[in-house]
Order: structure tokens, then sequence, then C-alpha cells
């Protein structure tokens, strides 16, 4: 042991009293995390060091080093400048001269800065395979960014490398046998590193891993917490959305479902509290709310179960199927019994939020946009949390049946309220029209009966069932009290082609015996649709408050016409009641952007970061030119781009930050103070983990990376839009 140095992993307590780069990575292999074998040379011995002749164990006196910054203003909570400062690659370990020359060019690379200045001299791997990972503790696979050979292009975003997702294993399971052999080594590196506990000292467990696989062993040569999340190329889905919502929800409509996202997901989390906190579970794309299908399935594969649960329960495809871990289930069984006590209890759960739904707190709303806007939410939020538990209790008899082949003559029996809409139509309404020839003449034309009997009976059914509508869980949406057109159209077609009533068959002998499990099915199906019936009597009262709030907002000016408040944001919306003023030219660009989105095909299952089909057809104009990448920080921003040569370029004169898009070929840590001249940052060639991508993170500027050919196309002074959540850049 030197007096100048601490050798990392070694039994030599000094050497955790070092920055916290050094001192982690210390604390690591003590873990039993393979460290390459390295010393730290702390500031206050650095000048005694050199005076030595640089003295170094024997392991790095033969051997081909790498000299590194670890400075104290390095991987600290907020920030972790990678990249910031100068690594030297390369240096032969017994060369004094060389040695000396790379030592010293780190430290400078800190001038200027009242630091603390460690360096840490390492062996350098001979790495056939290298890169990033990030071992998320929200996210069931670790995101992998890598290249052949060493890393240090790929650190500094010169070449993109290739991004993997690769599946967390726990300790006590194997590791992946799909993968090959040094992503499986980077598995088991990533679970140790996981484990790790005192080592991290600002109590993350999301680490941002640089690591080196020789072949033999995979090396981790860099450890830091992460600071800002990973924007991943995550899997969503329209399904369940796509059967209540029009084709383009209203923009009030889809920002409000948006908002109801972390309510909504507390559901599940108030069975396991250890479930992702802040990754979003509905997200919107294109102006329609989509569900986080990535989400779900990693909820179900950190209990052990089969994803394939989750699209049989709510639709879409099982993009990535894993089936049972029954280890991970023993573990999760406080969470699953919490999860089953919520389904044996959801349909007298339901009791209570039915009566929530209905009550009358909308009363209080007194003209204000922001108490009825706060009251659809937390209605939202009540019925689809109730949804999930009834849908949840139901599925299982439900799934018995029909695999028994009496679902269908059981559920011919049932009438809830959805299928009472139709029938009380033949019961009630169609025998009171149909002998008289003026009713039957209104009805053809569009209008509803007249006479004493017809005009009750129309009356009462509208009294009933007028709060429904198409695409009802849409505001915006009118309701058939408003717009009877398609009711008188289902009735006319009822008095020109009258259908018989339907006898009631005598039950099989398969019905009777499975009487048991349809009984169990039927109180969470009937409470379901109960349920739903309510939320719209609900919703029908919110929509005529919003209409009466937006007649308001119109006699001030406000508002155009009091349609027009379904095409603001809730955040729009609620801003009505501290006086804002939405003119005729914010309307039309609003339009102009619905117009653009209507024009988008989105399947029914993609990737965040896929750039989705316009059909020019549906378009007013030919669509905008578009280049996918990778997003980083998120965030959505229009202005000018700005395509700078290098790192100390300044944007035209004149131009203002909040307009200015950087476009650039590749970025490294040197860019930085450009970033927060900015609005938003386009590079074309870049890692989604190297050092700059983790930059632009932790300073939140909406970025795109790994553009490709955007340099060829844009020019400075250019329209464009940057959506960095989805990764999109669009011209214009």
């Amino acid at each position: 042991m030197s007096e100048h140095y601490r050798v990392l992993g070694g039994h030599d307590s000094r050497a955790a009293d070092t920055s916290p780069k050094a001192s982690m990575l210390h604390r690591a292999a003590l873990a039993g995390v393979a460290i390459p074998f390295g010393i730290v040379v702390p500031d206050a011995s650095y000048d005694a060091w050199c005076a030595d002749g640089y003295p170094m164990p024997a392991e790095l006196q033969s051997a081909t080093v790498v000299v590194r910054s670890a400075f104290s203003i390095e991987d600290s909570r907020r920030e972790s400048l990678a990249g910031t400062f100068l690594s030297v690659l390369r240096v032969p370990g017994g060369n004094v001269a060389a040695m000396a020359d790379a030592s010293a060019r780190v430290r400078a690379s800190g001038d200027g800065l009242a630091v603390r200045r460690d360096l840490i001299v390492m062996r350098l791997v001979d790495a056939k395979h290298a890169g990033v990972a990030f071992t998320e503790r929200e996210h069931e696979d670790d995101l992998v960014n890598l290249v052949n050979g060493t890393a240090e292009e790929l650190l500094a975003g010169r070449v993109t490398g290739q991004t993997l997702d690769i599946p967390r294993c726990r300790r006590g399971e194997p590791t992946d046998l799909l993968l090959q052999s040094w992503a499986q080594r980077l598995q088991r590196v990533l679970q140790l590193v996981r484990e790790l506990d005192g080592v991290n000292r600002w109590g993350s467990g999301d680490w941002d891993v640089e690591w080196a696989d020789d072949g033999a062993v995979c090396w981790v040569v860099q450890l830091r917490p992460v600071t800002r999340p990973t924007v991943r190329n995550e899997w969503f889905t329209l399904a369940n959305h796509r059967e209540i919502l029009p084709p383009l929800p209203s923009r009030f409509m889809a920002t409000l479902i948006s908002a109801c996202a972390p309510g909504l997901f507390s559901w599940y989390r108030r069975a396991d509290a250890a479930l992702p906190a802040s990754r979003p579970f509905i997200e919107v794309f294109e102006g329609r709310p989509v569900i986080n299908l990535s989400l779900l399935t990693d909820m179900l594969r950190t209990w052990g179960l089969p994803t394939r649960y989750v699209t049989d329960a709510i639709g879409g495809r099982d993009v990535r199927p894993v089936g049972w871990r029954f280890n991970r289930v023993r573990s999760a069984t406080p969470a699953l019994a919490r999860m089953l006590w919520a389904q044996f209890t959801a349909v007298s759960s339901t009791r209570r939020a039915r009566l929530t739904i209905l009550s009358r707190d909308l009363l209080e709303a007194e003209g204000q946009v922001t108490p009825l806007v706060q009251a659809a939410q937390r209605r939202y939020v009540l019925l689809v949390q109730s949804m999930f538990a009834l849908t949840a209790a139901m599925a299982t008899p439900l799934a018995l049946l029909r695999r028994t082949g009496t679902l269908a003559a059981h559920l011919s029996r049932q009438r809830t309220p959805g299928s009472d809409v139709v029938e009380s139509l033949r019961r009630d309404v169609v025998p009171a029209v149909r002998n008289n020839p003026d009713d039957v003449a209104r009805i053809a034309v569009g209008e509803p009966p007249a006479s004493e009997r017809g005009s009750y009976e129309w009356k009462q059914w509208l009294e009933k069932h007028g709060h429904r509508g198409p695409y009802e869980s849409d505001l915006a949406q009118a309701r058939w009290r408003e717009q009877p057109a398609a009711v008188l159209a289902l009735l006319r077609h009822e008095l020109a082609y009258p259908i018989a009533p339907r006898a009631t068959p005598y039950r099989s002998l398969a019905e009777w015996l499975t009487l048991p499990l349809w009984w169990l099915a039927q109180r969470p199906l009937r409470a379901r649709e109960g349920l739903r019936d309510d939320a719209m009597v609900a919703f029908a009262m919110i929509r005529e408050l919003m209409h009466d709030s937006a007649d308001e907002a119109v006699k001030r000016g406000a508002l155009r016409r009091r349609d027009d408040i379904w095409l603001l944001s809730i955040d729009e919306a609620v801003a009505l009641d501290g006086g804002a003023r939405y003119d005729a030219m914010f309307f039309e660009l609003r339009e102009h952007e619905r117009r653009t989105e209507a024009a988008v095909t989105i399947p029914g299952v993609f990737r965040r970061f896929d750039k989705l089909r316009r059909d020019r057809r549906k378009s007013i104009r030919q669509s905008n030119d578009g280049w996918q990448g990778i997003g980083l920080a998120p965030g959505k921003i229009s202005g000018r781009a700005w395509r700078a040569e290098g790192p100390t370029s300044s944007p035209p004169l004149g131009w203002t930050p909040e307009e200015t898009i950087l476009v650039a070929p590749a970025v490294d840590a040197a860019w930085a103070l450009l970033f927060r001249r900015v609005a938003g940052v386009v590079v074309e060639t870049g890692g989604e983990l190297s050092h700059a991508s983790i930059i632009l993170r932790e300073l939140g500027v909406p970025s795109v990376t790994n553009v490709s050919g955007i340099l060829r196309d844009v020019r400075t002074g250019d329209r464009m839009t940057l959506d960095s959540t989805r990764g999109y850049v669009a011209r214009g």
C-alpha cells in the first residue's frame, strides 16, 4: 500500500473517503462487482505522487491503463457531469512521461473550478463488447447501448451503437439463455449492481453503468446514479380507448384522461407500493390517449404472471410474451392477495363509487370551469378504477363459461342498462307509434312523435336513456337527448322491419350445471353496466354545466362559440376562470392541428419511436417531412432550425432561445452551454446513453438524437416541430 494512492477494492479504508465516483467503484468492488484493477490518487496526494515518479502497483506498470477524472462534483444527486472532464485512454502504465502527460491533462480539464480533483488510474479492458447500461427500478428491462470493441466513440456521441432491452434477472434466477454470452454476463453484473447496499450515497436504486466485456468477464468501468430517467421505446395500445372514444377524441377529453393517469394506476399501486410511481400509465399521441402496454406487462412480470393476462383483459397484442415465474409469484403473494381481495369486494365498493359519482357537488360549480374539470377527473378515475376491479372479478368465471360453451346462452337472458336502451325502445315506443300514421310520417323524416301516447313514451325513453350516446366517454360528444337523430333512425327501421319478440328458451342441462359460475359472473357484470350508466348521467350533467360556462365565456369574448371549449386542453379551459381569452387565430391553429392529427393512422399496438403513418387523403395539405429518432428529455416545441458548426457557435443575431432548435451532426459534453441557449436539440448521430444525452436529460431540454438524414434536409431558418416524447421531428 502506498501513501500516495488507494487501491480500488483493496483493504484500505481510505479508498472509501475519496470522491463519489471513486468511492462507489471501491465499494462496488468490495461487494463483488468485477471492477478492473485500479488506484485512486487523491487531490491532496497528487503533487507528492508526481514527485515520487508516479508510483503504481506492479499490475498497472505492466498494463495499458486509462486515466480518468474523479472530481468531487461528478456523479452528484442533481447532475452527473458525464463526459465533462477528460479521460485519457491507452496510456502505457510503465511509461513515466506518458503518465505525467495524461494525469496533467485530466487534472487540467478541471482548471478554474474550486473542486477536489482526484484521479483514477485503471487497467484498460481489451473489450470485445462495451457500452452503457441503465438499470432503473421502474422497468423490468435494462436499457443497453453498445458497440463492438471499446466504447469511447459511443460515449462521445460520435457513433450510435446498438440499443437493446435486456430482461432483468434476480438473485436465484437463471440468466436468459436466448441472449448471447456477453449479454448473459451483463445481466448478472447488473443484478449485482442493483443489490449494492450503501454504495450510492444518494440512496437511488437506479444506476448508469459503463461496462466492457473481454469475452470472459464483464467489467464495470464506471458507476454513477441515474440523475434523470430515460425515455424508453415502450409499447402502447389503443385497446379499450378505441372502443369508448371517437377516432379523434376532443382535445379536452384527451388531456383529461391523460391527467387522470396517476390516479388510475394508483389502483394497482394500492396492492403493491413498489410498482412504478413516475411512469405515465396513459400518454397522448397525435391527439389520442393511449395505454402504456409496457407498464402493464412489466407489472405482471414483476409479479411472475403471464403477460397475456393484460391483453386478454384490455385487448391488443401480447408483443413480448413472458410466462409464469413461480419464484416471483411467491414473492408477490401479499400484493396478489390484495388484488384478490379487491376483486372479492368489487361489487360492494362499486356501490359506494356509484353514490360518489352521482353526488350533487356539481351544482356548486357556479359557472366556474375548474370545479367541473376536477369533478370530471374524480368521476373518471372512480369509473375506471371500479371497472378494473369488476373486470378482474368476472374474468375467471366468464372464461370458464366461454370454455363450456354456455356463455352466450347465459348472456341472452341478461338485461342491463346498456341492453335496455334498445329493448325499451322496442317494448315501449314502437307499440305507441306503430298505429299512428302521423307519428310514423314524422319519424320517417327524422322528427319525434307528436301524438299524446307516442310523445309520452318518447319523452319517457329520453328521460331514462337520453344521457347516453355515441362515444359517450368523450364529454364533447352530444347525447341522444341533444341529438336524437340516430335513435329516430333506429325507430324508423324498427317500424319498417318489425322483429317479433324473442322467446326465452328453456335452460339446457349445461346451463343448469354452470349456473353457479354464471351467478359469480353476473353480479360484477350487472354492477359494471350500472356503474357505467350512472357515470354517463354524471357526464351528461357535467357537459351541460360546461356548456353553461362556455356560454358565459362567449358573452365576454373569450370563446367564439360554446363548443370551442372542447377544442381546449383542460389547462386552457381552467384558465378561462382567470380571464383567459382565445381569439379566432388560436382556434384556426388548433383546428389545423386537429386536421393534421386526424390524418395520422395509429395502429392498435405501436412503439413510442415508431413513425406513425399519415394518410395524405385525409390531410388538407401535403404532410410535413418528418424524421424519426430517439427521444431524450420529453417535451414538444416548435421553432426555427439552427445548424451549428460546433460547440462555440452562436445562434443567428436576433434569435431568441424560445424559438431556436439546435441541429447538430453530433454532440458531446462541450455543447452543454449551447443546450441552455436553445429551446430544443436535434442530433443526427448519437447514442441514447452517451454523455451528452445524459446531460440533455438532466437539463430537461426537449431533444431527439440519432435522427438520420436531418442535416441533409434541414437548413438554418427552416420551421420545425420537435416532439421528443415520441422521438419525432417534423418540418413546419
